[in-house]
């Protein structure tokens, strides 16, 4: 995972107004927390919302732990979401929603 401090760490994604990251975990984790930062240009890139889940191998679904309100005032600024949180996972997915780069 990247800290955020490297020269070119930047996710951009051009066409679509909703992208996902699907973390996969080699043993099971405790999930603590998450951060998001915002990019150094370009506001209208950022999400507005997110949803966090997390694969349940027993019932073969995704769970829904969390909905994040994602309102970044400056850029380079991170988020911390530490109510997010689940004991021995596999697997996460970050959902964002309302990404208006096609619109730019």
């Amino acid at each position: 995972m990247s800290s955020g401090e490297e020269p070119w760490n930047k996710w951009y994604q051009v066409s679509a107004n909703q992208s996902w990251v699907m973390i996969e975990f080699s043993k099971a984790v405790t999930f603590i927390g998450l951060g998001l930062k915002s990019a150094n240009d370009c506001p209208n890139r950022d999400p507005d919302a997110a949803s966090v889940s997390i694969f349940n191998p027993l019932t073969r679904k995704w769970d829904k732990i969390a909905d994040l309100n994602v309102a970044f005032s400056s850029r380079w600024e991170t988020l911390q979401y530490n109510e997010v949180s689940a004991a021995k996972i596999h697997s996460v997915i970050i959902d964002f929603k309302n990404n208006k780069a096609g619109e730019i």
